[in-house]
This record gives C-alpha cells, sequence and structure tokens, in this order.
C-alpha cells in the first residue's frame, strides 16, 4: 500500500539499515519515494509514497506530528490547531484520551494521526472512527513498529509464524477477524483506536476510545420519505466537504451500470463538479454493462473513457498484486490492478478517484431480520449459509485438520465480543467488519496509485444509514433515494437486475422477495435450490483459466515445506482437485503465493 512508516528502538541507529531496506521494498511504482520524515536516537518516521498522497507534518521544538489522510469538515489551520492541543495533553499526562475521543466523534475524513513527544519520546497513535486507512503494528522486546503495510514488519520480526487462526479466517471469510492479520503477533488497528507508548518504561496501552456499536439508540420511527431526506441532505453534506477540501484536483469517477456510482455522479454534479468516467470491463461477459454505463454518462453529460486490460494476467503478476496487498484481496482482482495502472499512466497520480463503494452494503445488501433467536443460531447462520462464506467450514476443517466445533466455538466466542446484544445488530456488526476487511482493501487499493473517495462512507451518511430499520433497505428504497438526488439516476435501468428504476410498482413486488430472503431459511432453501439445479445440469468443459490456478496451486502445495506445515497436503490436494469454483481456487493460491513469497524471501 502507501503511507507512514514508524519503528522504535533503545539504539534506532542500528536498524537504519532495515528500515531503509523495508521502505525501498514498498516502493511499488515508478512515482514512489522512500521518505525519511523524522529520526533521533530511539526513533524513525519515514514513508512510502508518490508525491500527492496526502501525508502532512507539523513541527515545533517540543512534538513531531504526522496526519496521513485526509480530515473534510475540519479546516487545516483548526486540525493543526486541534493535534498540538492534543499533543500538549499527551506531554502533560492530562485527560488526552477524553480530547481525541471528541475529536475523532467530530472528524469526517480517513485518517491517521502520529504525535512523537521529542523530550519524553513518547508516541501516541491514532486512527479516523470508521478505521478507514488499514494500520499494522508489531512489538517485541527490541522494536515497536507501525506501518500500513504489513511486509514492513518482517525484517524485525526475524522469523515469520502464520496465524492458524487466522488462516482458517481467511479461508472461511477472505479475511481474518478482530485485531489479527495472517502474520502471528502483527495486529491490526481497530477503528478509532488509541495506543500510547511510554518510553520511559517501554509501557504501551491500546484503547478502542470511541468504539462502534450497531445497536439502535431509540426505535426508528421515521417513514421511508423523512429517511431518505435524512439521506439525501448528510449524503450532499459529506460530498460538498470532499468537494471543498480537493476541489483543485482532476476529478474522475469510477462508472458502471450499477446504482451506486450513479448516485455520486449526482452529488458531485449537483455541486458542479463535471468528472472524467472510468468503466472497465476484466471479462467479456461484463461487456453489456457498457451500455448501460454510456447511458448514464450521456444523461448526466461527462466524458468515459472504456478500458479493459492490457494483457493476461500470468503468475508473476500474481505474485506482484498479492504481495504488494499482502494477500489482503484474490489473485482475481490482478486484472483490476492492471486497469488502475493505465488510468495512472493516463491521467497521472495528482487526481481525486471517487466511487460509490459501499452503497449497497449500507442501504440494499438485505440483512437477516428475522429466524435468529441466539449468538449460536447466527454463528451457525454465517458457516452454513452460502452468501456468508468463502469456503465452506467442512473443507477447511480439513485443509487444516481443525475439528468442525473448534471452528463454531471460536465464532461465537468472536460474536460475543461485539458490543451488542442482539443476533441481529451483532450480524451488522459482523457485516461492517466483513465490509471494511473485504471491500476495504479493494479501496485502499486505489490508493496505491491515486487519493480515492466514497460519499457513502462520509461519517453522518454511515451514522444516519444504520440508524434506519433495515427492513426498509431494499432496491425500491435506494431507487426513490437516487431520484431524490436527481431523476435522471433513474432514467437508466439497473444493469445487476435489469430492473426498470422507473417503474417503482414492479419495484414494490420485488421488494417482497427481497425481504423474504432476510430469513435464514429462506436464504438457505433459495441456495439449495440453486445447489440441486446445478446438479442436474450438463456438465460444464473444464475452463483453462481454472485448470491453470488449479496447477499452480497444486504445484506450490506439493513444493512448499512451510504451506505443509499448516495444510494437510492429501486433505489439500484433494479440495484442490475436485473445486470447480473459481472464486475458491483463485482464493486459496493467492494464500498459497503469499506464504510461498514470504518463505522464499527468507523470513519463515
Amino acid at each position: 500500500m502507501v503511507g507512514v512508516n514508524v519503528l522504535i528502538a533503545s539504539e534506532a541507529s542500528n536498524y537504519h539499515g532495515k528500515f531503509s531496506d523495508s521502505q525501498n521494498a514498498m516502493l511499488h511504482y515508478p512515482p514512489y519515494r522512500a521518505n525519511i520524515l523524522y529520526k533521533d536516537s530511539c526513533t524513525l518516521v519515514g514513508s512510502t509514497a508518490y508525491e500527492q498522497y496526502p501525508i502532512t507534518s507539523f513541527e515545533d521544538t517540543t512534538f513531531f506530528i504526522v496526519l496521513e489522510g485526509m480530515i473534510y469538515n475540519i479546516d487545516d489551520a483548526a486540525i493543526r490547531e486541534d493535534l498540538f492541543a492534543i499533543a500538549n495533553e499527551v506531554h502533560k499526562g492530562g485527560s488526552f484520551k477524553e480530547t481525541i475521543t471528541r475529536f475523532l466523534a467530530q472528524a469526517d475524513g480517513e485518517f491517521i494521526v502520529l504525535i512523537y513527544d521529542k523530550q519524553t519520546r513518547d508516541l501516541c497513535v491514532f486512527n479516523d472512527a470508521l478505521g478507514r486507512l488499514p494500520f499494522f503494528w508489531y512489538k517485541n522486546d527490541e522494536v515497536l513498529a507501525f506501518s500500513r503495510e504489513i511486509k514492513f514488519m518482517y525484517p524485525f520480526i526475524g522469523q515469520i509464524t502464520f496465524h492458524r487462526l487466522a488462516l482458517m479466517e481467511y479461508l472461511l471469510y477472505g479475511f481474518a477477524l478482530g485485531e489479527r492479520t495472517l502474520i502471528e503477533g502483527v495486529e491490526r488497528l481497530l477503528p478509532a483506536t488509541l495506543v500510547m507508548y511510554r518510553a520511559l518504561d517501554h509501557t504501551l496501552s491500546k484503547e478502542q476510545v470511541l468504539p462502534l456499536t450497531f445497536e439502535p439508540e431509540e426505535k426508528d420511527r421515521k417513514t421511508s420519505q423523512e429517511s431518505i431526506e435524512d439521506l439525501k441532505r448528510s449524503f450532499l453534506e459529506g460530498l460538498r466537504n470532499r468537494v471543498g477540501k480537493l476541489g483543485s484536483k482532476k476529478s474522475l469517477i469510477s462508472l458502471s451500470g450499477g446504482l451506486d456510482s450513479r448516485a455520486t455522479l449526482a452529488g458531485l454534479t449537483a455541486y458542479g463538479v463535471k468528472p472524467k468516467g472510468i468503466t472497465y470491463d476484466t471479462a467479456p461477459e461484463n461487456a453489456p454493462e457498457l451500455a448501460y454505463t454510456q447511458k448514464i454518462a450521456d444523461l448526466f453529460e461527462v466524458p468515459l473513457t472504456h478500458l479493459t486490460p492490457s494483457k493476461e494476467p500470468d503468475y508473476e503478476d500474481y505474485l506482484h498484486y498479492v504481495t504488494m496487498v499482502d494477500a489482503a484481496q484474490p489473485i482475481g482482482l490482478a486484472n483490476v490492478v492492471n486497469i488502475e495502472e493505465q488510468v495512472m499512466m493516463q491521467e497521472g497520480t495528482d487526481v481525486v478517484y471517487y466511487t460509490g463503494l459501499y452503497g449497497g452494503e449500507l442501504l440494499r445488501y438485505l440483512n437477516v431480520t428475522s429466524g435468529l433467536g441466539s449468538d449460536d443460531d447466527l454463528a451457525q447462520f454465517l458457516l452454513t449459509t452460502p452468501d456468508q462464506y468463502r469456503y465452506a467450514h467442512q473443507k477447511v476443517c480439513v485443509m487444516l485438520q481443525v475439528p468442525e466445533d473448534v471452528i463454531l466455538q471460536h465464532l461465537r466466542a468472536h460474536i460475543s465480543t461485539y458490543p451488542e446484544k442482539s443476533p441481529y445488530t451483532k450480524y451488522l456488526h459482523f457485516k461492517f467488519e466483513k465490509d471494511y476487511k473485504w471491500a476495504g482493501p479493494g479501496e485502499d487499493r486505489n490508493r496505491i496509485f491515486f487519493w480515492t473517495i466514497t460519499p457513502f462512507y462520509s461519517k453522518d451518511f454511515f451514522s444516519m444509514a444504520y440508524k434506519i430499520n433495515e427492513r426498509k433497505k431494499d432496491t425500491l428504497f435506494f431507487r426513490d433515494f437516487l431520484y431524490s438526488l436527481d431523476p435522471k439516476t433513474c432514467i437508466v435501468d439497473y444493469y445487476n437486475t435489469k430492473m426498470p428504476l422507473a417503474s417503482p410498482l414492479r419495484l414494490r413486488i420485488y421488494s417482497l422477495a427481497e425481504n423474504a430472503v432476510r430469513h435464514p431459511w429462506i436464504r438457505q432453501l433459495g441456495w439449495q435450490a440453486m445447489h440441486i439445479k446445478k446438479r442436474f445440469s450438463a456438465p460444464q468443459r473444464p475452463d483453462a483459466k481454472n485448470e491453470e490456478v488449479r496447477n499452480i496451486a497444486l504445484d506450490l502445495l506439493e513444493k512448499s515445506d512451510l504451506i505443509q506445515e499448516y495444510f494437510s497436503l492429501a486433505a489439500t490436494r484433494d479440495v484442490i482437485r475436485v473445486e470447480t469454483d473459481q472464486g475458491k481456487l483463485q482464493r486459496i493460491l493467492t494464500l498459497f503465493i503469499y506464504m510461498d513469497a514470504v518463505d522464499r524471501a527468507g523470513y519463515s
């Protein structure tokens, strides 16, 4: 990824070489530069980034402060004043935690703050309320390290061990739960986490000062139209603040035939911004969507550039992508990186890339609203419903030689850490965790090339969206939200379902089906019907790309002693040989490539 790196050690000069080498290994593209922002006998602060990536430092005789990212609803002078006020409270040992909590409750953006006290050599670190920028840390007896990239830690860990529970979670859901990462000892900061390191006694404290909860403060008594007006107001306000901070940059928008990106386009148009549209298809079957996207671009009178991958990805492309993002996303998205490389070459890095990411996740995901009586029911639902997991837990158990009841107990224990009381609101918390660890790395991938914005995660809009009764949220509700932004958004049909947005009556009928699948039993019946249909359909011819992925995965499995430390050779080989799902094959190959790369680098 891209961003700041920090190392604290009793003799930091002994680690200058490793620090420099680690930063140089993260220069992913030609515009990147490795910088030393601050150093003294105990601390090194650096960055690996392109020139336009937002990293701002403030310094006086006592403090060195770094702000990575953007805060949109506070002016720059006030941000500086607030951060120095926090720094002074940290220095005095005052009520800095309360001050930071108030700051996070107000600040709308995606950011990380580092405050280093040059006199006491204490370090204070905190991130934004929604944890928008992935940030990792590692500590042993000799060093304390922070970075936006896990790989920065490798030289300071020594011998790397993979986290067995994290491997299990990664196969199940595509990400590690809680603070875990795939690497033992490296953790990710949860949203609104404050880390305080005191140099005098080498102590470290960590606390989530503004913990997220999805338990509603009060029952939603508003009509759908009143809720839509609230959403429209917070959506446009969040976008206005973002345009105000970044209006001088060239504006691009990732545009598709779906619903979310046209909402962002309508909001930008409302503020007089005419972005250049970027659309792409990474497979021939996606090509028909272009006609829908072009109609939307024409209605809003914005230019549209259509891109396709410049080459078919090979093993070297997979390796580059997996190691660059620390396996946060599967190799199937290597084509998207190819597209973004083209955009960077054509438009440069001094742009802002608007998206509609998280619109569907917040407003029409059809979250479960009935049929769960307990946390045990929720755990069973998350383990047994195909749209909730990546790999079936039975296969995960076989490959990793883990008893099935261990997985269930582990998931149940994780759910119990959520602050909510109801299994339905705990499900929302799990869904949020899934979104910011699954879709979030995709958004962070954009930042490798240019700064990116989605108005759906502006702080007030996010809060407003989760106050709305889940049963209100469906395609019709989102269509009415779109219409409130600009009626033109509803002229072009919804590509994903081919549903005409200009026909609310048909959408009301469709809503009945959407609400039915909010019950786990109905949801599972649907999946069973699809499975039966697949069993009796004509067998498909082997896919050449699938066979290539399968063969690479089998080759790595059979040749890597490290992989075989964690995966049963015979059982995993059997699973891979019969797997027909492209996404599942790509998922396990992603993991194998990552483990093999760490091994070959000599860190395991």
